[in-house]
């Protein structure tokens, strides 16, 4: 659906600041002032369209929980992604399924000014988070981490090499390049998005190109919350690893306990 991705991401945003009530409630003037929509009747037209397509879709997914090496149980869950919508031309109430806004929490919002992006811009920038979740241990470290750009046509839905045939430069290479100078405008330079390629540090076809990569460097405060994501599963690391090792020292205790207690002394 275009814009959806937009939509769908702004109401994540709101279930979570309303702590994922069963019923999220927001202005059409938000999305206005985020640059989603040029005014409240385009608001209003636009919400309803989506909505209504995305009211018919569904997510699907199974999970198989193993004991021992066997199968012990499997799941299925299936929700659709938006329940319920009432709109009018001053606010909107959006109902979510339970399976979504439990799972909301782990989703990195965008910044603000991301819903100004072109369609492309949007769908690389959410990319990057996404991505960047994965690799907090690497910005913690680093400051960057990278994304190879055959991965970046894959999610932007970009044609591949063999269907673009004769237009590579502009089905294929464009709208990436397109996409990064969105993202650093849009940002005003504070995310760096670097395109990286063979040691010649450019591409002859669009197959070198494809075989580059994007490092990327956040803006400084998604860097300072991956970074800090990244120490707190640093400490959990720690911590389960100090619990073995007390457990481990306990189990050896109790062995030598137990060995001591069998030996008999010598009788005369």
């Amino acid at each position: 659906v275009r814009g959806g991705a937009k939509l769908y991401n702004f109401f994540l945003q709101k279930s979570n600041e309303q702590n994922g009530r069963e019923t999220t409630t927001f202005l059409l003037q938000e999305l206005v002032d985020s640059g989603l929509y040029a005014n409240k009747d385009s608001a209003y037209k636009g919400i309803q369209k989506i909505t209504d397509k995305m009211m018919s879709m569904y997510i699907e997914g199974t999970q198989t929980i193993y004991d021992g090496g066997k199968r012990k149980q499997t799941r299925n869950a299936k929700a659709v992604i938006v329940a319920q919508r009432e709109i009018s031309y001053n606010s909107c109430s959006i109902s979510l399924p339970p399976i979504i806004r439990n799972n909301a929490k782990y989703i990195t919002i965008l910044p603000i000014w991301a819903y100004s992006l072109s369609e492309n811009g949007f769908m690389l920038l959410d990319y990057i988070y996404y991505l960047a979740r994965q690799n907090t241990s690497k910005i913690k470290d680093n400051h960057r981490f990278t994304i190879g750009l055959e991965a970046v046509i894959a999610h932007l839905g970009i044609p591949t090499p063999d269907k673009a045939r004769a237009n590579p430069g502009r089905l294929i290479m464009e709208p990436i390049e397109a996409a990064i100078e969105n993202i650093e405008g849009k940002s005003k330079g504070e995310i760096m998005i670097t395109p990286i390629y063979n040691n010649s540090g450019d591409y002859a076809n669009v197959h070198e190109f494809l075989k580059g990569y994007l490092e990327i460097k956040l803006e400084e405060r998604a860097e300072n919350y991956m970074i800090e994501i990244a120490r707190k599963q640093e400490r959990k690391l720690k911590n389960a690893a100090k619990k073995q090792e007390q457990a481990a020292l306990k189990a050896i205790e109790r062995k030598e306990q137990e060995s001591a207690s069998q030996l008999k002394l010598p009788t005369e």
